[in-house]
């Protein structure tokens, strides 16, 4: 199991809080415990000393003068059983219990002293007291069960524990809220990063994070800009890598095209034109590894970023889409309304192209492609319809990955079309899909945008 900072930080807090709480329950208890067993024994001390009020000594005999109403009420506890016994200077029984156990050892005159016994084969709490009577002393004893002090007891334990209880509740709950409250920057920063796009590798606000995950923080934004460098030096390498290859590639295929036109011999010109075609597939690979640099993040650091009318860059390329389409006898058509947004120009072009150019491309002769353009509900849209066989359902998430052709598929592409596509929309926080034309033959691919888009 992962380790939980919040089940380690309970794990630090709760058992020395539950010391702090049982220790504060004993000492509350036995705090409690003392002064009302001191109330008893005090009690039954006084009860001796008022027993020792009865003795009377007359001429040498004495006489314990208790009347009966008197030792009944000594007697009468709805709980305890009270027991006395009064016993005169030789230890001998002058009134009282005979059986309840003489106090052991000598007492000091008028002076009492409470302790543990058993009578009855029961626990007693006794209280003796010795007192002068005549020239000797003689010895009270009065003892009570442990009954009221057992319930006593038991209702200040009940009453210790409990609001303990419900405190050590309490405190576990502060504690459980507290310790969420204090890690919810962690979990506030793991949704801002959850919620970032791949392509943000801004850095994160630290300001806005708690002193403790500075480092983390500062962690990540280093490494938020080493991918950052790394991208950026990636985009370098592929536009000037596709740069240096359009010059010879265009020489080539300008060479190819004129020893075309003066080339007589049939066998030369079968040659000729596959070297022209070859050219012509590679000048327009290396176009589009130019453009999928410019759709990584931080290329707007190259291209600017400004308010753009799909409708207009549409109209740009009318006439070099409609030459595209005249060879196979292309019915292109164009539905075309104003659809504006925040972007870049060079990459929103270079979009178009592509899904018009697989349109074209793979389209059987006489097909009808149409272009759309347009405003719905804030946001704004460029759809390609075409008549042509279509791509199957199964294909149509894999068709934007970079190099994925479908198969059997004939034509000069490259399979990066639609990748392209994907990766200009995505940084202009749009949509594309795919589906099947209206009619049923054919495909749709749609491209959607926010008007205000904030293009990465």
């Amino acid at each position: 199991m992962r380790p939980s900072l919040r089940a380690r930080l309970l794990l630090f807090l709760l058992p020395p809080l539950a010391l702090i709480m049982i220790a504060s329950a004993i000492a509350q208890y036995y705090l409690s415990v003392r002064p009302a067993g001191g109330t008893f024994d005090q009690a039954l001390s006084d009860a001796a000393v008022a027993l020792s009020q009865a003795l009377e000594n007359e001429n040498g005999r004495i006489r314990f003068a208790l009347s009966e109403e008197t030792a009944r009420l000594l007697r009468s506890d709805s709980t305890d059983d009270i027991y006395f016994a009064v016993r005169g200077p030789n230890g001998e029984l002058i009134a009282g219990d005979r059986d309840l156990p003489a106090s052991i050892g000598a007492m000091p005159m008028n002076q009492s002293r409470v302790y543990d016994d058993n009578f009855n084969q029961q626990k007693v709490r006794v209280a003796a007291i010795s007192t002068d009577c005549g020239n000797a002393r003689c010895q009270i004893q009065v003892a009570e069960t442990l009954n009221k002090r057992q319930a006593l007891t038991n209702d200040i334990l009940l009453g210790t524990l409990m609001p303990q209880l419900v405190l050590g509740c309490l405190a576990f709950a502060l504690i459980w809220l507290g310790i969420g409250r204090a890690l919810s920057p962690l979990a506030r920063l793991s949704l801002i990063i959850d919620q970032r796009s791949p392509r943000d590798l801004g850095p994160i606000e630290e300001s806005a994070t708690p002193q403790e995950t500075k480092s983390l923080v500062t962690a990540l934004n280093a490494l938020f800009e080493k991918l950052r460098q790394s991208g950026l030096a990636q985009q370098r390498f592929i536009a000037t890598a596709a740069h240096q290859l359009r010059t010879p590639l265009a020489g080539l295929k300008a060479e190819a095209e004129l020893a075309l036109l003066e080339s007589p011999l049939p066998e030369m010109r079968h040659m000729l034109e596959h070297i022209n075609q070859s050219a012509a597939r590679a000048s327009r690979l290396a176009t589009q590894l130019l453009a999928l640099a410019r759709s990584e993040p931080d290329a707007h650091l190259v291209d600017p970023i400004t308010t753009v009318d799909l409708k207009t860059l549409v109209e740009e390329h009318v006439d070099e889409w409609v030459r595209m389409a005249a060879p196979k006898n292309i019915d292109l058509g164009f539905e075309l309304r104003a659809a504006i947004t925040n972007g870049k120009a060079i990459l929103l072009r270079e979009l178009m192209r592509n899904l018009v150019h697989n349109a074209l491309e793979y389209s059987p002769a006489n097909a009808k492609v149409t272009l759309r353009c347009g405003a719905i509900a804030g946001n704004c849209f460029f759809e390609v319809e075409d008549s042509g066989s279509g791509i199957p359902a199964e294909y149509r998430q894999k068709a934007f990955e970079p190099f994925f052709r479908l198969p059997g598929t004939s034509g000069t592409g490259s399979g990066l079309g639609l990748a392209i596509a994907k990766e200009v929309t995505l940084a202009h926080e749009g949509d594309i899909e795919i589906s099947a034309a209206p009619g049923g033959k054919g495909a749709l691919l749609r491209v959607s945008f926010p008007s205000n888009a904030r293009v990465n």
